[in-house]
């Protein structure tokens, strides 16, 4: 089943080159896949989403974030990043990453680094206890 392809392209598209902006990937609108890492990016969700804490702190945000590959991660060479606007907001879990990888291989999606989804990020309210789900298709 080639289910990434399908969700990206439709059944009869072939992909993009990999030169052309990320593809968007639609979900199932669960939100059902936590980042993780978020502690060592406070700063980062504080200079992307300042203003909407200043706001309302307990306020939860859908955004379109961004997912790469980071083949040269010095910790996993499986690693997935997720950014907001260029701001680093965590990883894929080691596990999901995998998996994130190897539907891309099976589904012949490989020449593609990056990726769009929507997000929902809790904006940590008080305490500042950030957290972003992302809305993934399921397999």
């Amino acid at each position: 089943m080639e289910w990434l392809r399908n969700l990206l392209f439709g059944s009869s598209r072939s992909p993009q080159p990999a030169s052309t902006s990320p593809p968007r990937l639609k979900g199932n609108g669960k939100y059902s896949v936590q980042v993780v890492g978020e502690s060592f990016y406070e700063d980062s969700y504080k200079a992307a989403f300042g203003n909407a804490i200043a706001e309302d702190p307990e306020d939860t945000v859908e955004v379109d974030v961004e997912l790469a590959l980071e083949d040269e991660n010095p910790h996993d060479r499986n690693a997935v990043s997720v950014t907001y606007q260029g701001y680093k907001l965590g990883h894929l879990s080691r596990k999901m990453a995998t998996e994130f990888r190897q539907a891309l291989n099976r589904d012949g999606l490989s020449s593609y680094r990056r990726f769009r989804v929507g997000a929902e990020v809790y904006l940590g309210g008080d305490e500042q206890q950030f957290s972003t789900s992302l809305d993934l298709p399921e397999k």
